[in-house]
This record gives C-alpha cells, structure tokens and sequence, in this order.
C-alpha cells in the first residue's frame, strides 16, 4: 500500500480563506482543472480528500524545510 496521500502532493490546493460564510477548509486537486467548487461532493470534479491514497498523478511536494535550506545556500 502507499504511503501518498493527496495532501502530500504538489497540486493538492487547501481553500483556507476565512470570511463568513465559508466553511471549514476545503480540498481540491490543481491537476484536474482550475476551478475549485466548494459545491461539489468529495471526489467530484476538482474536489478531493486530502486523506485519500494518492491517484496515478502524484508528483511529491517539496519538503518545506529542504526548500528553506536551499534558499539559505545560495
């Protein structure tokens, strides 16, 4: 079994933006199209859970603290 999930993956988007009416964060998957419905169900269209097995798709993101490094060596 993998261990990738698609939160791990770069074109995991999370919609965090706090205003009233919005719910909690929302999942979506850059890769399947740019437009992010929160009126979708889970696994619609771009909407994803962030806990699901990764799809064929799945391209590592880059570790936060690998890239902080980088830009402190240069």
């Amino acid at each position: 079994m993998s261990e990738n999930r698609c939160q791990t993956c770069q074109f995991a988007f999370c919609d965090d933006r706090c205003t009233d009416y919005r719910r909690d964060s929302i999942w979506f998957c850059r890769r399947k199209g740019p437009f992010f419905s929160r009126n979708y169900r889970v696994g619609e269209k771009t909407r994803i859970d962030p806990k699901n097995p990764a799809c064929a798709d799945f391209v590592p993101r880059e570790d936060e603290n690998a890239a902080k490094k980088s830009s402190q060596n240069v």
